[in-house]
């Protein structure tokens, strides 16, 4: 909770310098503003992979009280950097388009690149809970129509041993 709290912030702190510099970017000073929104950019989305790979670790020990919760931020936090992103790409372009080099502009994309892949590899693998699949599962446990695990490993081993027996 506490590093999507920071996150926002950082989010809100680039989009609001978006906003300020679109307001007035008649000089080669702005494009000095324009390098700090990027570097800040940078330091948001870096910010972003690391908590995302520490929940990664934290969800494979078991130690996500929440996965639902713990997901959903991270949906919102996606959401928010496809919008940082796509601003901070058109001021670029912008500045760009009128013969400015932004400075740290390639280490952004590298940082958007590195994002989108773990926004890809999230929404394949994070286990959100489906509640009509659950409902689903319940159902057919009642019904009977599922496999009692006890019972297949027993039946698992009890064939090993027959075949160990054959073979001797």
């Amino acid at each position: 909770m506490i590093k999507s709290a920071i996150y926002r912030g950082r989010v809100r702190t680039v989009e609001d310098a978006i906003e300020l510099w679109k307001a007035s970017h008649d000089d080669a000073m702005d494009v000095r503003d324009m390098e700090d929104i990027v570097e800040e950019s940078s330091a948001a989305l870096c910010m972003f992979i690391e908590w995302q790979q520490e929940a990664w670790r934290l969800l494979r020990i078991g130690a996500i009280r929440n996965i639902l919760e713990e997901g959903s931020q991270f949906q919102r936090a996606y959401h928010a950097a496809e919008q940082l992103i796509r601003s901070v790409k058109d001021c670029i372009e912008s500045a760009t388009a009128r013969g400015y080099i932004i400075d740290h502009a390639e280490k952004l994309r590298s940082v958007i690149k590195q994002v989108e892949v773990m926004h890809k590899e999230f929404s394949a693998k994070w286990p959100f809970p489906n509640v009509d699949e659950m409902d689903a599962n319940i159902a057919a446990i009642e019904r009977g129509d599922c496999v009692d695990l006890g019972e297949w490993i027993s039946d698992l081993q009890a064939e090993d041993s027959e075949e160990h027996s054959i073979a001797n």
